[in-house]
């Protein structure tokens, strides 16, 4: 412990024969922040420190259900990011049979989006992280795109020249008649490239999957929805801190935390459970069996 925190905090100066503290950028956020723990790590999220791990929670929010309860978790250092975090919680949530997943915007990524969507699940963001969009050009769903593969027409129903998509890259192109583009009343806010020939459009299928993530939040019901659906969890992350002592755990290591905050969760899940047949919990809904997915929230 000595020698690893020596390495990571500090210098040694040969000519000097002594050690140099290191400056603030210069210290990693995975280098030792306990002598008791040397797993734990330090992340600074919205300005607020942190020294430890952090816990991802997936939860039911179906209508339907009269009582949500936890249905997944896990547990990593805390420099790993929510998009990790996730990629690691989508084999798990795909077994349970989820097909629409509700989170925030700091769970986004386009990877993300294709390997939920390989895995048959529906991602339903509140908000979406990165540069958005240009208003002033017209969005790639105004071209016809068949699978995200073939570019079929241009917004105004122009079909191209020629068409192509890169699998490797997951580039999809086409070539348009020149003459026709430079006659086109949507020349200004049309996103193709005039060339000396022919004008072109490239856009990955990334980009397309960004764009309807993006139009998806705009849409003002959709947005609300996924918003109501997640707000749940928060409340059940601050339940766990409160009523079961998960925001400060007597145990060190990952290895123990993890079995430590298993148990706490599943006490979480036993008191929702209790709460509803004691009345405590809205009984609108019916206790049912679901065939057609789980849909399930994350934090």
């Amino acid at each position: 412990m000595v020698d690893r925190f020596l390495k990571e905090q500090a210098t040694f100066n040969e000519e000097q024969n002594q050690w140099t503290a290191k400056g603030d950028r210069e210290i990693s956020s995975k280098s030792l922040q306990s002598a008791h723990d040397g797993e734990a790590t330090y992340r600074n999220k919205s300005g607020k420190k942190h020294v430890g791990y952090a816990l991802n929670l997936l939860e039911t929010c179906a209508n339907e259900n009269p009582v949500q309860i936890v249905t997944h978790y896990e547990v990593a250092p805390n420099t790993t990011s929510d998009v990790e975090m996730l990629s690691g919680s989508l084999p798990n949530a795909a077994e349970l049979g989820v097909k629409d997943l509700y989170t925030d915007g700091g769970y986004y990524s386009p990877k993300i989006v294709e390997e939920a969507e390989v895995k048959g699940i529906t991602m339903h963001y509140t908000d979406m992280t990165g540069r958005k969009t240009s208003s002033d050009k017209l969005p790639y769903s105004s071209f016809t795109i068949e699978d995200k593969e073939k570019i079929v027409l241009c917004p105004v129903n122009q079909s191209p020249l020629r068409t192509n998509f890169n699998e490797k890259s997951g580039i999809l192109s086409a070539h348009f008649q020149l003459e026709i583009c430079n006659k086109c009343p949507q020349k200004e806010n049309c996103r193709i490239k005039f060339q000396k020939k022919d004008t072109v459009l490239y856009v990955s299928q990334k980009v397309l999957n960004t764009e309807e993530t993006r139009m998806k939040i705009t849409n003002h019901e959709e947005r609300k929805e996924s918003t109501s659906k997640r707000a749940a969890i928060e409340g059940t992350n601050s339940a766990l801190k409160r009523a079961h002592s998960a925001g400060k755990l007597n145990v060190r290591g990952i290895v123990k935390c993890e079995l430590v905050l298993g148990a706490k969760i599943i006490a979480h899940n036993f008191r929702q459970i209790a709460r509803f047949f004691k009345g405590e919990i809205r009984k609108k809904a019916k206790l049912s069996t679901f065939n057609q997915g789980i849909p399930v929230s994350i934090c």
